[in-house]
């Protein structure tokens, strides 16, 4: 069987080139430089004309030498460099190019502004909240909270530095129950989207799911605490200065962030009414409260007063010195270790007694979601507030409290309706 003849080897064109020649159909520029270029991304071919022949294989003199720089250039990376290439490049599986990885990673790593330090953003974030108008309420809390946030993170951290890890370590040293780990959370994130808008970071550290909440367990959650008359009555005889505040949380369902935010305009007397507006309201409405007649008699004493209802920054002070009075809490201190557990503030106290003494006297849900500020169902109302105990009898004497009459003072006698003659 005769052998096969052997194949000649198919000749290997070169990657690049660049030809010179005469295109007889064009008058004005006939002379053409054809440049080749083959590569891994397929070929690409371009043709430039010019007047002159000497014009032409001059540009094609320049585009070889180029040509060769390049890879030059490409055959000085080291062998570690391009093992590092190679994986890389593995790693995205087409999903993107080296140039683009790199690029994304500059600018999550090495935001604009990313040499700033945590502290001084802070500071930052602070003027631009208190310019943007915030509550003198939140920027007393934001403020507090992120001082702490400085100062237990490590010194001089860059805003960048601050992850997701280094946040979860934070809080978790701060032994938060999980309801304070979410509120902190949210205190949080608001700094960090502000930063991103100034360039410091190009993403919030704090992920969506750090917000995801569990269901409560029904069988250990607490009953509502209601006040008893003579508890209110202790209450506001001891007040102080803090009566105001008490007033507008017993008999408006005033929220006590709410009351921190009123100012003495936000009330008409004429009219007996308060006006929770949108700087104070934590759902951020506007409503107009009722004040009954005997909160009136308690508030007589400041009708002249103007500024600030409640002084945010005396705020707990004055609310301890009250509930001590009244055997509801014990003076806020610095605890120690072997302390025994004192006995706190019932959490919203005012506005459920409020409530509840309210449905027990009108029985009206949809007026009452109005009153406190609130978007929950009737059903919601009717569960945490309706049956507490409350007679009718106790809601007539809640919604008649008044101050006593001073010792000193002789109640004048009601004057009788003269007889008929």
């Amino acid at each position: 069987m005769p052998e096969k003849p052997e194949t000649k080897a198919r000749k290997q064109r070169s990657p690049f080139y660049a030809n010179v020649f005469k295109d007889k159909t064009r008058k004005s520029k006939p002379w053409c430089l054809d440049i080749h270029i083959r590569s891994e991304g397929g070929k690409r071919r371009t043709r430039t004309f010019y007047a002159l022949e000497r014009e032409a294989k001059a540009a094609a003199v320049a585009a070889r030498e180029g040509n060769v720089k390049t890879g030059l250039a490409s055959a000085d990376i080291s062998t570690a460099l391009s093992t590092e290439a190679i994986k890389a490049a593995a790693i995205l599986n087409g999903r993107g190019s080296l140039v683009e990885a790199a690029a994304y990673f500059i600018k999550h790593a090495y935001p604009i502004g990313g040499e700033m330090k945590l502290s001084d953003a802070v500071e930052k974030y602070r003027a631009w909240q208190e310019a943007e108008g915030a509550s003198k309420a939140y920027l007393s809390d934001m403020r507090w909270r992120l001082a702490r946030l400085v100062r237990e993170l490590p010194a001089g951290i860059k805003m960048p530095e601050v992850s997701w890890p280094v946040l979860a370590k934070y809080l978790g040293e701060l032994k938060l129950k999980p309801i304070g780990r979410q509120n902190e959370i949210r205190n949080m994130r608001p700094l960090f989207n502000w930063a991103i808008d100034e360039k410091l970071i190009a993403s919030n550290p704090i992920p969506s799911k750090a917000l995801a909440t569990r269901k409560k367990d029904r069988t250990q959650e607490k009953s509502i605490r209601i006040l008893t008359l003579d508890e209110i009555q202790l209450l506001l005889e001891h007040a102080g200065d803090f009566l105001p505040h008490l007033i507008f949380g017993l008999y408006c369902g005033v929220r006590p962030d709410e009351t921190k935010g009123l100012d003495w305009k936000d009330v008409n007397w004429a009219q007996m009414r308060v006006t929770v507006n949108n700087r104070a309201s934590a759902m951020h409405d506007r409503r107009t409260i009722p004040i009954p007649p005997n909160a009136l008699a308690w508030l007589q004493p400041h009708r002249e007063a103007t500024g600030e209802v409640s002084s945010p920054k005396h705020y707990l002070t004055l609310l301890h010195k009250a509930g001590k009075a009244a055997g509801l809490c014990e003076p806020c201190k610095i605890m120690k270790p072997g302390d025994p557990p004192k006995k706190k503030w019932p959490k919203d106290c005012l506005r459920h007694s409020f409530a509840s003494y309210w449905l027990a006297k009108h029985d009206d849900e949809t007026r009452l979601k109005f009153l406190m500020g609130h978007h929950w169902a009737s059903q919601m109302l009717r569960k945490h507030y309706l049956d507490r105990g409350i007679t009718a009898e106790q809601a007539e004497v809640y919604w008649n409290l008044v101050p006593k009459a001073p010792a000193n003072v002789i109640q004048m006698p009601k004057k009788q309706p003269k007889s008929g003659t």
